[in-house]
């Protein structure tokens, strides 16, 4: 399975939405709504299961906690209107 790494660094804080696609909807892509604040560390994975996103030093008690589709840093915020 092909994979890509990339690291951002200094974002601004603010709200992003994040589109992770994969390679061949294995697993399917997903969009997630984040709001980012100064000084915080994200990590994102995809795994033929799903799509993980982490916050850095933030406890995890489920599996919900870090599916990109349950994550609660996953927002439902308005972004750019849309």
């Amino acid at each position: 399975m092909p994979f890509d790494i990339k690291t951002l660094r200094s974002i601004s804080s603010g709200d992003y939405r994040i589109n992770v696609e994969s390679y061949n909807d294995q697993p399917q892509g997903q969009v997630c709504n984040l709001h980012i604040k100064g000084g915080s560390f994200y990590s994102i994975a995809v795994l033929p299961e799903g799509i993980v996103i982490a916050l850095d030093g933030k406890s995890v008690s489920s599996i919900d906690d870090i599916d990109m589709k349950t994550s609660p840093l996953c927002e439902n915020l308005v972004v750019n209107g849309s």
